[in-house]
């Protein structure tokens, strides 16, 4: 009997502190997947599966990114941040493509974010693109890339360029590799077919990484993944050897859960 009684009392105990165990457990750090223009949330789900067995809560946020301009993302990515991320004792952080980048850079400069974590973009024109001062007035790019496109030269009236430099932690992951004629001929030196390396740099940043991928492969890439997640938790990236002739090393992924439109 006394043996039974001592089981029934440790069971009893544990009840009673099972409650407090569960609340003192750390929640995990939010992580924003935003991608880039004339995309869908879908584009960002290889490396969401990828950074989410990391720890994270990723919240994977799909905009109209097309037919809204850049400032009306970023006032949709605020709400969407109030909604899903409302606990301000855990870290905000992101993993960006290409005009992600801008969207998350101007929702920076215009709101305070006392529990921001750091920021990982990949290809982000930071300083525009030559593309939109090239064809920005073509009627195929305004019909295919809407008012954000145009949005995104290098003049000093375009979005990127009238950002202020960047105050928190920042790693920018860039591709050499570009998709060749008649693009490269616009953007000087080297890129990735769409931005040039030159192009992806902001002041302040914390970390600059070059990777053989292009515009469009760069966000399957397993490698890449890893070397975010490295930034998200070391504030700088590990710059790992890299196989050039492997042009792609991850396509597929089970499903991934969440989609998240922005309100």
């Amino acid at each position: 009997m006394p043996f039974k009684r001592s089981i029934h009392t440790f069971f009893f105990v544990l009840v009673m502190l099972l409650p407090d165990f569960i609340s003192a457990t750390p929640k995990p750090d939010y992580l924003i997947l935003l991608h880039g223009l004339a995309r869908t949330e879908k584009s960002m789900v290889v490396i969401g599966y990828h950074v989410r067995k990391h720890g994270y809560e990723v919240i994977n946020i799909n905009y109209p990114g097309r037919t809204i301009p850049i400032d009306q993302v970023a006032a949709g990515l605020a709400d969407s941040i109030a909604l899903y991320c409302p606990d301000t004792t855990r870290k905000l952080n992101f993993i960006t493509h290409s005009m992600g980048g801008i969207v998350v850079r101007y929702y920076l400069a215009n709101n305070s974010v006392p529990n921001l974590g750091r920021v990982v973009m990949l290809s982000p024109p930071n300083k525009g693109s030559q593309l939109v001062d090239k064809m920005g007035d073509w009627w195929i790019f305004e019909k295919l890339m809407g008012p954000p496109g145009e949005e995104l030269g290098t003049d000093s009236l375009s979005v990127p360029m009238s950002l202020p430099p960047v105050t928190y932690p920042v790693g920018i992951i860039m591709g050499d590799h570009s998709i060749g004629p008649p693009f490269s001929k616009v953007l000087p030196g080297p890129d990735d077919g769409l931005v040039s390396v030159a192009d992806a740099k902001v002041t302040g940043m914390s970390d600059f990484l070059v990777v053989p991928r292009n515009h469009f492969t760069i966000k399957y890439s397993a490698k890449v993944a890893a070397e975010a997640v490295y930034f998200l938790k070391n504030g700088e990236f590990e710059h790992e050897s890299w196989n050039h002739m492997k042009w792609l090393d991850s396509l597929t992924v089970p499903r991934y859960r969440p989609l998240i439109n922005t309100r």
